[in-house]
């Protein structure tokens, strides 16, 4: 399946509790739904990759989605950076969405990676006057069709 024609699965998980949203590619939500925490750090490796993808199913069924449709899954956790975590949950992932594109990273990583399931999304935060557009390989770029710009420089103490 294209990431062009079928439905996307994004999180944003935690301590306290996950928010996942089933979006169409012309990124209009489908269905939300809000579970528990899914903190790697708190949950255990394994315990929280189960727990995303169970949630990632039930939200497919709560809108009527089939998990073949989805094209693609992004997930930004606290506690992604882990790579056993990573791999557990892009292996459970693959298990029950066997098409789809997966990405799981920690949650500070989402912003820069995030896009409105289209070409780019904006990231509000201006360079050389102009708001920046984060594309899928994470470069920053003009929102309009101007050159390719370097990421913020770090800001010093």
């Amino acid at each position: 399946m294209s990431i062009h024609t079928g439905y996307i699965i994004g999180a944003d998980g935690g301590g306290t509790k996950t928010a996942m949203v089933l979006a169409g590619r012309d990124g209009r939500e489908i269905g939300r739904l809000t579970a528990g925490p899914s903190n790697p750090t708190d949950l255990g490796e394994s315990r929280s990759a189960e727990f995303l993808t169970e949630t990632a199913l039930e939200l497919c069924g709560k809108c009527g989605v089939a998990p073949s449709e989805i094209a693609a899954i992004f997930f930004g956790i606290a506690g992604g950076s882990n790579e056993l975590f990573r791999t557990l949950c892009k292996k459970s992932l693959k298990a029950a969405f066997p098409q789809s594109r997966t990405g799981v990273l920690h949650d500070a990583a989402r912003p820069l990676r995030s896009r409105r399931c289209g070409p780019g999304g904006h990231t509000g935060r201006p360079y050389n006057g102009k708001r920046q557009r984060v594309h899928p390989e994470g470069r920053l770029s003009a929102a309009r069709t101007g050159p390719r710009f370097p990421p913020h420089p770090r800001r010093t103490p």
